[in-house]
């Protein structure tokens, strides 16, 4: 399993215990297995500009009728490609907790770094 591929089911596993059916989050503006909000699925969306940093079958599986969750997904993987190579992977989970307006800068979250380091050291 690849970094990445570790990453994304980590980030599954600490949002909605791999679940993409779960209730809404953070008082109905998160949703899907990711707790993703809308805001950040339309702003690393795999149909706009960022589609460039697909893979050839992602890019055929985004444009042929995808689910949500899928699209979810490759947003969230997106993200995980635009990080600047330096940035620790716990420390991309903490941007994409803080809503990704960390990416490139320091947020915290003491709590939520150490259920991702516990989900993703298992895989």
């Amino acid at each position: 399993m690849s970094s990445e591929d570790k990453f994304v089911h980590a980030i599954a596993l600490v949002e909605s215990s791999d679940n993409p059916n779960i209730h809404l989050g953070d008082n109905g503006r998160a949703a899907g297995r990711f707790q993703q909000h809308p805001y950040f699925t339309y702003q690393w969306s795999p149909f706009g500009n960022r589609s460039i940093a697909l893979t050839a079958n992602e890019r055929t599986a985004a444009h042929h009728n995808p689910t949500q969750d899928l699209v979810e997904e490759l947003a969230l993987r997106l993200f995980y490609r635009a990080a600047p190579p330096a940035k620790k992977v716990d420390d991309v989970a903490i941007a994409y907790h803080l809503h990704g307006y960390h990416i490139y800068n320091d947020g915290e979250d003491l709590e939520y770094r150490a259920k991702f380091n516990q989900e993703y050291a298992k895989l």
